[in-house]
């Protein structure tokens, strides 16, 4: 786990203004579906679940589909707590 998230931490030291990179601009913003971000995601949540003894690790792909549902949960979430404070505003000015 550690290994991995070194060398996740190298890989991305390309990325800095004046380092060799040769996967083409980095992405500017998370994507799940660039490869670094997501092997740093990896690779993160792996050694923390080691050291808290969480089993069982998460592969690559694991990590991308959960990756893949946060966005639609929060959009989810975000509409529900708008419609619970748009009731609580007509409730109000009743």
């Amino acid at each position: 786990c550690v290994a991995e998230l070194a060398g996740c931490v190298l890989d991305a030291a390309r990325y800095v203004p004046g380092g060799t990179n040769d996967d083409g601009p980095p992405p500017p913003a998370f994507d799940k579906d660039h490869p670094l971000p997501m092997r740093f995601v990896t690779a993160a949540s792996n050694l923390r679940s080691a050291v808290f003894g969480i089993e069982p690790l998460q592969s690559y792909y694991d990590a991308k589909g959960i990756a893949g549902n946060i966005i639609p949960a929060i959009a989810t979430t975000n509409a529900i707590v708008a419609g619970l404070q748009v009731l609580q505003a007509v409730h109000v000015l009743r």
